[in-house]
């Protein structure tokens, strides 16, 4: 939704015709911290951080306020009793609770599925992901359309991560993820492919055929790889250190993210590497690296207690033998 609105702005600014086609949207960006103070204020705090504070009443107030459900359907005392028992299950594995502790023992592996799942989601669609605006001002459109395109883009990549909602309910994660990427790849394979195509510097009909192609890789993204990582990685780490994995595995993305805006205007920027549906390749090969990394390494979690995590990362259970082992332990 933020992609859509921002984009939006953008093309409603394009018609004014000073620095204030710049300003506003700089402006705008303004409007939105008041309201998350606000959000953020009334928001209560996490149940997890309460009990490993030794503030078992508070957290218990708080399970009410997040928990609405009957008490049949879910007993917030069994929750809280759940949480305590996980907590010093994972101090009596001595897990740890800093930056530094995140990167030991098995929390190594943990940090990785979650700074991979999530930082490195940006690689299947690098160069081409964040200047779709751009790719299609030079496939021809002009630029009021080019923004029209992005927001119908965005717009499926919305509808996507609506359909997400459905595929986490039937779905593991393991299963979206490699199943996004195995999706996504043979588009970016085709977007690159495109470009050796006879007449493919003049021919139009070309760039509109890579345009479409993006728009359903967008889909698909939406749909998968895109929304998903954010579960992977608040359950994949360990109680103790869930908050750290979590901002480990953002920065790695931001990081990508800053890699990614540098080089991306140079490869495809006409005056300098011009590469056209060429920048596809990098993003293909991505895909390809992740897919493999996605079978070897990412184990399913969804449905698995904390407890249950704890007890397959310390034995050291394969991540395709997940779902099986975790019946030893549920």
């Amino acid at each position: 939704m933020g992609r859509i609105l921002s984009t939006g702005v953008l093309r409603g600014t394009l018609a004014v015709p000073s620095d204030w086609s710049f300003r506003i949207p700089f402006a705008i960006q303004w409007v939105w911290p008041p309201f998350l103070i606000v959000a953020t204020y009334f928001a209560p705090e996490s149940p997890w951080y309460l009990v490993r504070k030794g503030r078992n009443e508070e957290a218990r107030k708080s399970l009410d306020r997040l928990v609405d459900a009957p008490a049949t359907a879910v007993n917030t005392s069994h929750t809280l009793s759940m949480i305590q028992h996980t907590i010093q299950l994972e101090r009596t594995m001595k897990v740890g609770g800093s930056y530094l502790d995140c990167f030991k023992g098995t929390n190594l592996r943990r940090t990785e599925i979650a700074m991979v799942s999530w930082g490195l989601q940006i690689l299947p669609g690098f160069v081409i992901q964040n200047y779709t605006t751009y790719f299609f001002t030079l496939a021809g459109l002009s630029p009021k359309n080019s923004f029209n395109m992005s927001m119908g883009t965005f717009g499926l990549a919305f509808v996507g991560t609506c359909l997400s909602w459905v595929l986490q309910t039937h779905m593991g994660r393991r299963t979206i993820y490699l199943g996004g990427l195995i999706c996504m790849s043979p588009i970016m394979w085709i977007v690159a492919g495109l470009e050796y195509m006879p007449g493919a510097h003049t021919n139009a009909n070309i760039r509109w055929a890579q345009s479409a192609m993006l728009m359903i890789w967008f889909f698909i993204y939406g749909s998968t790889i895109g929304p998903i990582p954010y579960a992977i990685a608040s359950e994949v780490g360990a109680t103790e250190l869930r908050a750290k994995t979590i901002a480990l595995g953002r920065n790695v993305y931001y990081i990508l993210s800053i890699v990614n805006s540098g080089i991306s205007p140079y490869m495809l920027n006409p005056s300098r590497w011009d590469l056209k549906g060429k920048a596809a390749f990098p993003g293909a090969v991505f895909t390809l690296c992740m897919i493999l990394w996605t079978y070897f390494r990412l184990p399913e979690t969804k449905g698995l207690a904390p407890s249950t995590l704890d007890h397959l990362f310390h034995e050291k259970v394969s991540a395709r033998e997940f779902k099986k082992e975790s019946a030893r332990f549920q």
